[in-house]
């Protein structure tokens, strides 16, 4: 959306028979640069049937000093739920999805914005991550 566009069908967008609601985001405050590390996030079957949901979590950089998207994919899990159920579900994180190649994969370093959702239209969790 860097460029102003919106697609008829945004990034990740699905449908099913049932709803979820994800809540209770945790997220470290500090990685070193490189290093994996997980988000977690409550999520709840909010609807009547089973269903499957994919957790999705984006990272953006308002300030970046190099040329990047304005919001990428930086990981996903998906979860199976019975009508009521609800989980913590674990989605890791590529360190490697804060670098960037210029002849050799290098960090910037500095705070980065993590987003949670079901679609990259539909964040609803957020949490601040600095990479060092």
């Amino acid at each position: 959306m860097k460029a102003g566009a919106k697609p008829a069908y945004s990034f990740g967008h699905g449908l099913g028979y049932t709803s979820f609601e994800m809540s209770e985001l945790s997220a470290p405050a500090t990685t070193v640069a490189g290093e994996n590390f997980e988000v977690s996030v409550k999520v709840t079957n909010t609807g009547s049937r089973a269903g499957k949901h994919v957790v999705q979590v984006y990272a953006s950089r308002s300030a970046s000093a190099i040329e990047r998207p304005a919001t990428w994919l930086a990981g996903f899990a998906d979860v199976r739920l019975a009508a009521g159920e609800s989980r913590v579900v674990s989605v890791p994180v590529k360190g490697r999805e804060f670098a960037n190649w210029d002849g050799t994969w290098k960090y910037e370093l500095g705070q980065f914005q993590l987003e949670v959702g079901s679609a990259i239209d539909n964040l609803t969790l957020t949490a601040a991550v600095e990479v060092k």
